[in-house]
């Protein structure tokens, strides 16, 4: 028994790969063909519901939840299949042709389908870690800058807490000073009257003032004993200059007449010599 058009028509639809195939196979009428029997295997099973697209490779479950989900009325429609398959019947030569090729242009499509997917999938985790590392390294400039910006505060804060420590050291020393300085008051107020010791400052004041211009005097006094006493050594020292010029002029002429002495001597001996050489030429020449 042939099975209906429906059946046909649901195959040519939900496969692509398939449909020239099953309209070669399909299109002759049943009259000039009394032995054509279809594959009931593939018009009563869709393809995302098989086991094997080809021989050694197994299903794309992507795909056929892809068509079921496009195509659910399809499936719906679909009449199960028979109870009782029909006897096997020797299908002419052109038919088992066409039904080969059919076949192969469904395992090329879903091969190629299956490549597609691949590749989608690995750009998609290409994608994910492209952003995993732009959102790591965005991270670590955060970091980095967060650092940054902390080591700056830090630094900036032992820069303070410096100052203020220098700034507490100097006013406790300058607490103790003044605890000091205190202490002292107390103890010599404790053991002097201030009014006394007022009374005596102001008359030791008032005596000064009076004495201030004897006081100008003596130094005025002082001043010129010390410039007589400066000129009375210079003039000590202009002495002993003297002196020693004197000595030296004097000393100076006792070496002047020595030269004129040993200037008279020298004369005379060239005059000596001179005398010798006339001699010594006149007796040359009376040897001759």
């Amino acid at each position: 028994m042939r099975p209906s058009t429906r059946v046909r028509t649901s195959f040519t639809i939900y496969s692509a790969s398939h449909e020239t195939s099953a309209a070669a196979i399909d299109s002759r009428p049943a009259a000039s063909c009394p032995r054509h029997v279809p594959f009931p295997e593939l018009r009563t099973s869709p393809p995302w519901t098989r086991t094997t697209e080809g021989p050694g490779r197994p299903p794309n479950p992507f795909c056929f939840q892809a068509l079921a989900s496009a195509l659910p009325d399809r499936q719906a429609k679909t009449p199960p299949p028979a109870a009782v398959k029909p006897a096997p019947v020797p299908v002419p030569a052109r038919k088992k042709v066409l039904a080969k090729k059919g076949a192969a242009a469904a395992m090329g499509g879903s091969k190629d389908a299956g490549k597609q997917e691949d590749v989608h999938r690995l750009r998609i985790l290409d994608n994910c870690y492209m952003q995993y590392r732009f959102l790591n390294a965005h991270a670590e400039a955060a970091a980095i800058a967060k650092k940054d910006v902390a080591e700056k505060t830090i630094y900036g804060l032992s820069e303070r807490i410096a100052n203020m420590q220098k700034y507490v050291a100097q006013k406790k020393a300058e607490l103790e000073c003044l605890k000091r300085m205190e202490k002292v008051h107390f103890v010599v107020d404790s053991q002097a009257n201030t009014g006394e010791v007022k009374l005596a400052l102001n008359s030791a004041m008032e005596i000064m003032k009076q004495l201030s211009p004897c006081v100008d005097k003596l130094s005025r006094k002082i001043y010129l004993l010390g410039l007589i006493d400066y000129l009375a050594m210079k003039v000590g020292e202009t002495e002993d200059v003297a002196s020693e010029l004197s000595n030296v002029v004097s000393d100076e002429q006792v070496l002047l007449q020595e030269c004129a002495d040993l200037l008279h001597q020298a004369h005379d001996i060239q005059a000596m010599e001179d005398s010798l050489k006339s001699q010594v030429m006149q007796l040359t020449k009376n040897k001759t």
